[in-house]
């Protein structure tokens, strides 16, 4: 089953201040029972803090069918792309028997890689996860942000099924890519991850959105301008000879 994108904006009340000297991190976990977790509601309380100190941001929950390395749209139009492993996995129930499930829909990211990418078209603040089923073979996430920061999790093996999400908001230092990859490169234990946000200052929300233009979308705008511009001087001359 083919899920739509999630790519609708989401307009948050700022409750947290966005100019902070270092970075804000949010953390919440739900341990395991080897089944599907239908409720998990200290990740739940993570992605509301987190959600609720971004300005704006847009989400991404995978579609099946979506291959690594091939352009994809994870933060609204045009807004990233993905690359490096992993594959988009569809579940509509239960788990995919090692205890990897979606948070929202039926599909999800499964990683069997050291990692993947996401690289954006404009500046971010802030980026939020769910991730699913991570830890519970020793293994651990490693986040690392092009502006220099890093950050790891879980801090101790999870039961197999856990759910966490992890978010970061950065202000001070905006960032225009994602690394997710392991702590141990040759520990391929497979992390399953759900409803990638990105979050924005409201000044780079129109560039990171925005599609790129098409040539001949250009050349007309130019056009355009180019008769508004001589119809104006038109005007102006007709108005001053009747003076």
């Amino acid at each position: 089953m083919t899920r739509s994108l999630l790519g609708s904006l989401v307009a948050s009340l700022l409750t947290v201040g966005v100019a902070h000297a270092s970075p804000i991190t949010f953390f919440g976990q739900d341990p395991g029972t080897g089944a599907r977790l239908e409720t998990h509601s200290a990740a739940d309380a993570a992605r509301d803090s987190f959600l609720a100190g971004v300005p704006w941001s847009a989400t991404q929950s995978f579609p099946d069918g979506f291959e690594a390395g091939q352009p994809g749209p994870i933060a609204g139009p045009a807004g990233a792309t993905l690359s490096g492993g992993g594959k988009s996995a569809d579940l509509a129930t239960g788990t995919d028997g090692s205890g990897g499930f979606p948070i929202s829909g039926s599909a999800y990211w499964q990683l069997d890689d050291p990692g993947f990418n996401v690289k954006l078209t404009g500046l971010a603040i802030g980026i939020g996860f769910y991730g699913i089923d991570i830890g519970d073979a020793g293994g651990q996430l490693q986040i690392t942000l092009s502006n220099g920061s890093t950050f790891t999790m879980p801090s101790t093996p999870a039961p197999n099924g856990s759910v966490f999400y992890f978010g970061v908001i950065d202000a001070a230092n905006p960032f225009n890519q994602i690394t997710f990859g392991r702590t141990d490169p040759a520990n391929l234990e497979r992390f399953n991850f759900d409803d990638i946000t990105i979050g924005y200052a409201e000044q780079d929300l129109a560039l990171a959105l925005a599609p790129t233009p098409e040539p001949g979308t250009l050349l007309l705008l130019g056009s355009s301008l180019a008769g508004i511009g001589s119809a104006l001087w038109r005007r102006r001359r007709a108005a001053a000879a009747a003076d």
